[in-house]
């Protein structure tokens, strides 16, 4: 974990479980990047669709000092229920 997000650090042979995104235009690409920031970089992976369908993908993963990263869960129906608490604040 960085903070309160989940950062995937590259390990051969790994498998994470994870949603993909079909990117569809130069301009998506620039906001996804930008939201990952440079403690990120492009990686090759491949993305298990399910049925044995798989298709080439790419995934950002940890390019920064691994010291500031913890241990811990991420979990997305937790995270935005905590999103929109902090909404209504």
């Amino acid at each position: 974990m960085w903070g309160d997000y989940p950062a995937l650090v590259p390990s051969p042979g790994y498998t994470t479980k994870g949603m993909s995104y079909k990117v569809r235009s130069p301009r998506e690409w620039d906001h996804l990047a930008g939201y990952e920031t440079d403690a990120y970089k492009l990686q090759p992976c491949l993305i298990d669709l399910g049925h044995g369908h798989s298709v080439q993908g790419k995934t950002f993963v940890w390019d920064d000092d691994k010291e500031l990263l913890r241990y811990g869960t991420f979990d997305l129906k937790d995270w935005l229920l905590k999103q929109k608490e902090l909404e209504v604040q």
